[in-house]
């Protein structure tokens, strides 16, 4: 057996442990909850993303919760689908909340200068799925009026602070 089938068996070992994104969507009183599951990469790109985008956009209450507990990997092209569908939630005055971000894809919006566009949660507890935050009621449409809270789940280790994070740290105490 020469390199390259030991390249292609390799290959072929990847592919069959490939987790197939899944969607799945469930409405709550007053929050959309919408989970993702396995890779979030080209694969979902199409009808699942149309899915996904449809799926924000069209949540009957002010909230919608993606919930990407179980997303395994997410790729540059996972964050843009991410992206156009929290635009089209919030072209329907939506608010957008992220639950169960891995500390590498909290890192990578955070780094794309994104978590000011977002609520973060550790788990779906948290979003406290019953209740509307009035914030939401006032929503004018413009993500950058909801001024929402940075992932404070995260340990600072995993997220680098931004210099607003330290500044708001250094006058706290």
């Amino acid at each position: 057996m020469d390199s390259n089938d030991r390249n292609d068996e390799n290959r072929m070992i990847d592919v069959a442990e490939r987790q197939d994104p899944t969607l799945t969507v469930s409405d709550h009183p007053g929050a959309r909850v919408v989970a993702l599951t396995g890779e979030i990469d080209i694969l979902m790109t199409g009808p699942r993303e149309q899915a996904f985008t449809d799926a924000a956009a069209g949540a009957p209450s002010l909230r919608v919760v993606i919930d990407m507990t179980a997303v395994t990997f997410c790729d540059s092209i996972g964050i843009g689908m991410l992206l156009r569908a929290a635009k089209a939630a919030w072209a329907n005055k939506r608010t957008v909340e992220l639950v169960g971000l891995h500390a590498h894809l909290a890192r990578q919006l955070d780094i794309f200068g994104l978590t000011p566009y977002f609520r973060f949660h550790p788990d779906l507890e948290h979003a406290e799925l019953d209740l509307v935050t009035p914030r939401a009621e006032k929503y004018s449409g413009d993500p950058l009026t909801l001024h929402p809270d940075p992932p404070t789940y995260l340990s600072e280790a995993t997220v680098p602070s931004t210099a607003a994070e330290q500044r708001r740290a250094r006058e706290s105490t």
